[in-house]
Parts: structure tokens; sequence; C-alpha cells
């Protein structure tokens, strides 16, 4: 797009397509967000950690516009099963910065997975308010991006979740 004219453009573009069969037609059409600069990148390095009975698979992302940032990815194992899909979301300032994505110990006790996992097609995007559109994503990481060392699940946690907000949503459902 930024060769057809677009440069600095960022909004939606609306693609249709005329589709034809014999005597049969129709039409198709999907929107795109498109920005022509990319807010951060990802720097293709992720470093693991073992953290409070959790796995964290830590990205290296270079930052341009400093903001709120939503970064995702999915995790599968050596037999390429799905096992977990993570978020993250938080400030990130301008230059190098880090993104934890955990995959919880209780998850990995309870989806039994083979080892190594592979972190693959990780994407993200900063969060713009009060405009539309409302987000500038960041180029994505498709594929596989990281293998994982071989781990042993006695390495992980098989405790519950517990943190401040979840209490917080069990106190008011329970008022329900």
């Amino acid at each position: 797009p930024s060769q057809l004219g677009f440069r600095g453009f960022h909004g939606m573009l609306r693609v249709q397509i005329l589709l034809g069969l014999g005597k049969e037609q129709g039409t198709a059409e999907f929107d795109l967000l498109y920005n022509s600069e990319s807010p951060a990148r990802f720097s293709g390095v992720v470093k693991e950690r073992r953290a409070d009975g959790s796995l964290q698979l830590v990205l290296g992302v270079h930052v341009d516009k400093p903001g709120r940032y939503f970064v995702m990815g999915r995790v599968d194992d050596h037999r390429e099963r799905q096992v977990a899909y993570l978020e993250w979301d938080g400030e990130l300032a301008a230059g190098n910065q880090t993104v934890p994505l955990t995959v919880f110990g209780k998850l990995l006790h309870d989806e039994r997975p083979e080892f190594p996992l592979r972190l693959r097609d990780v994407e993200g995007f900063l969060f713009l308010d009060g405009g539309s559109p409302d987000r500038m994503h960041m180029p994505r990481l498709s594929g596989v991006v990281h293998k994982t060392q071989v781990y042993s699940l006695a390495d992980f946690a098989d405790s519950e979740w517990d943190h401040e907000m979840k209490r917080c949503y069990v106190d008011e459902y329970s008022k329900d």
C-alpha cells in the first residue's frame, strides 16, 4: 500500500472482490487495518526463565512510540499440540524493552505437554486513545519463533493461580 499512494496513511482499507463463475456473480469485501509505520518491532530474541513456578518467555522489543501495548503468542508442544495462548498488556517506554509472556505452571501440569515447547505467531499492537482506528500493529513474527529447553513438570508449580484481581472477580461473582 505504501507504493500505491498510502505512505503515511493509518486507517482502514477496504478490499472489494468481484467474483464470477459462469452466469453466477457475486462480491466479497474485507477490511484491513493498515499503518505505514510500525510503532515497535520484535527483535526476534527470546529468553526463557522459570519464575514463580511458571515458565516465562521474554521477548525483545524495540519501541519507537511509547505507550500501552498488547502482545500475544501461541504455544504448542513438541507434537504440535496447542498448549497455550499467551497475552501481555502493559506500558512500554521508547528504546529496547522486554515483554514477558507467561505459561503458568498449573497449565503445564494440566495439559502435560511434550517438551520442548514452541512459541509461534507472535503479534502485538499499540493502543491509541480516542481515535479510530484504536491501534497500530507491530510486524508479526509468523511461524515458530522459539523452542524452549526440555523441562520436567516437577520444575513447575501445580498450584492454582492467585492474584488480587482474581479475588476481586470471585468476590463480585459470589454476590450474584
